[in-house]
């Protein structure tokens, strides 16, 4: 996997070859020849080379899509990461690296052993921190587990890296490195006891603070591990240093007595003297980036608390390191308050006056490193942004505004740098104006009261107009009804004065109609000339239809008599001819009658229906 080559066994090798190593005697070392990698074993049958590289697979805790790629390798791949994995996994066991960190934090004295021990302290973390990145995750799981506890023991060691940390930079606050100030490893237990039995509030107060920074006493490294971690109860004062009890969930163990406490400062400070504040910090985002892990460190009483202190440090990148790991802790349900309570404990623990002191500081003092600057800036939008009770939220802003950020941002507003300026204007643009906010809440009650006037105003308007609707619908009804009544008064004088009207006469009868619109026809024929209407002596009534005239050259007139006789319908109900007419002219007329029906008239009158046939030729015709 990529992991570093050779192991635990080149540790000698790489001691000997650290260009940082302090004398001429390790410089001059000869290192010995970097071991060959072991021969790669030859490559089993498909399906056994399948089953391994699945569980290579499940053990790598990679996400599906990494997963599918890699399924697509071919079988010389698929074996080469097989070997790699299987190889790392017996070179480089988690108990390794644990072994070697407690080593780099035994006491017994700074001899020349220790610091060849020391200076590949640096180089081992970084190892071990590659494995935590890389490897798979039940390699991770094995190092956090109940057995090994590599958490602890990692928290334990950047305790111990930073003990001296904290005090190189107490000693340059305080004074040169040649002053008295500057050498407190020249300060014998003997001499604080003097000074703390001289003056006892100024004395207790020194001796608190150098034991907090530097760990010179076993009763003090019992101070600091309560800071760090709460659930370790320090001895009550004269009590044996040595009996202060561990809690069940504590990893952290007193390893500093009295007589080697100043032993120890020296050791932590070759410590300090390389990277491994940094590396450690590194290892644990390394370890937070597993879901595991994460909880895991969520959970620890004094993990968050050591990675808080560890900004207490001269380089950017670890303090840059450590906010962005603050910041993810920050994000997460409950990581708010632990952060909260951390910077509380950084507070009690370096001495600052007001929370986020220190940070401000290094945010002022930092403006050539844009990398820190930009994390700070970010950890504080979260800190301050992240809360949802906004009274809450306004504390957190003050109390950076009573640090200076609000002014020091101004001054930075200008700044070149992209990714600051945008965490600048977010913050400004979430930022609460309680001046802006209480102006406008008076406002807006001044608002509301004259909407509220408004509103009454309305109303009573309201009300007047209702009452108007009122009364003009009662003024309409009782117009309404005196109309009516003059209309009706108006109606019995019309009938009063008008002449009377004649009867009208009853309606006439179904029958009667039909005879008036039968009369109203004939006259219309009468008068159109197409019949002509006799009336007799007892008020009969004949109707004659006008012959057409078509005039025609005069052909032989068969009669209807020989046809009649000759069919024998005479006398079987049959019209039959009453007579003709004007036969000499083309034209004859003719008139028929029912049988039984008398005749009269000398040209054709008879009662009943008349009809005219015109016979002429070979045509013939009806009218």
């Amino acid at each position: 996997m990529g992991n570093a080559a050779g192991g635990m066994e080149g540790a000698a090798g790489r001691e000997n070859r650290d260009s940082r190593a302090p004398g001429p005697a390790a410089a001059a070392a000869a290192s010995p020849p970097r071991p060959p990698p072991p021969a790669r074993q030859p490559m089993p049958a498909a399906a056994e080379l399948e089953e391994r590289f699945s569980r290579v697979l499940n053990s790598m805790n990679l996400p599906p899509d990494k997963m599918q790629l890699l399924s697509q390798y071919d079988n010389e791949k698929k074996w080469e990461l097989v070997c790699d994995q299987e190889r790392f996994q017996v070179k480089n066991p988690p108990s390794a690296y644990i072994q070697k960190l407690k080593s780099y934090l035994d006491t017994g004295g700074v001899s020349r052993k220790f610091k060849r021990r020391v200076q590949e302290s640096t180089q081992v973390l970084r190892e071990l921190e590659i494995s935590l990145r890389t490897n798979y995750i039940g390699w991770v799981q094995e190092f956090l587990n109940e057995e090994n506890k590599g958490l602890d023991v990692l928290l334990e060691y950047l305790a111990f890296a930073q003990c001296s940390v904290a005090y190189d930079m107490e000693s340059t606050e305080n004074g040169s490195p040649g002053s008295d100030k500057g050498k407190p490893l020249e300060r014998s237990l003997e001499d604080l006891s003097k000074s703390n039995s001289s003056s006892p509030t100024q004395g207790v107060s020194k001796v608190r603070h150098l034991t907090v920074s530097c760990c010179l006493s076993n009763q003090h490294i019992h101070t600091l591990l309560h800071h760090v971690h709460p659930s370790v109860p320090c001895s009550a004062p004269g009590s044996d240093g040595d009996s202060c009890p561990r809690s069940p969930g504590s990893s952290y163990s007193p390893r500093l007595n009295p007589s080697h406490s100043r032993k120890a400062l020296r050791n932590s400070r070759i410590v300090s003297q390389k990277d491994d504040v940094h590396v450690c910090i590194m290892c644990l985002r390394a370890i937070m980036n597993y879901q595991s892990g994460f909880s895991l460190v969520m959970n620890h009483p004094a993990c968050v608390n050591e990675i808080t202190l560890s900004l207490n440090n001269k380089n950017a990148r670890t303090k840059a390191l450590v906010l962005e790991l603050l910041a993810a802790v920050c994000l997460v349900r409950g990581g708010h308050d632990i952060i909260l309570a951390a910077f509380d404990n950084f507070k009690e623990v370096c001495g600052e006056k007001n929370r986020f002191e220190k940070l401000m500081e290094y945010f002022r003092n930092e403006d050539s490193n844009i990398d820190f600057m930009v994390a700070c800036m970010q950890f504080i939008n979260i800190v301050v942004h992240s809360v949802e009770n906004m009274n809450f939220r306004v504390f957190l802003q003050y109390e950076f505004t009573h640090l200076g950020l609000d002014q020091y941002l101004e001054n930075l507003r200008l700044t070149e740098s992209d990714k600051l300026q945008v965490q600048i204007q977010a913050y400004l643009d979430n930022v609460f104006d309680v001046g802006a906010m209480l102006e406008d809440s008076e406002t807006k009650t001044a608002v509301l009261e004259h909407m509220e006037e408004l509103q009454e105003h309305v109303s009573q308007l309201t009300e007047k107009l209702q009452d108007a609707e009122n009364d003009s619908m009662a003024k309409i009804a009782e117009l309404e009804k005196q109309l009516s009544q003059a209309r009706r008064e108006l109606e019995a004088l019309r009938e009063q004065l008008s002449p009377p009207r004649p009867p009208s006469p009853p309606a006439p009868q179904p029958q009667e109609c039909y005879r008036l619109a039968l009369e109203r026809r004939l006259a219309e024929l009468e008068e159109k000339g197409l019949v002509q209407i006799l009336r007799g002596p007892d008020g009969d009534v004949a109707i004659e239809i006008v012959p057409v005239v078509i005039e025609t050259a005069a052909a032989p007139v068969v009669t209807t008599e020989a046809t009649a006789a000759s069919t024998g319908t005479a006398g079987a109900g049959v019209p039959f001819l009453l007579g003709t007419a004007g036969a000499e002219e083309g034209w004859q007329r003719v008139l028929w009658a029912q049988p039984g029906k008398p005749r009269q008239g000398a040209q054709g009158r008879a009662q009943g229906r008349g009809v005219a046939r015109w016979q002429s030729g070979p045509g013939s015709g009806t009218v």
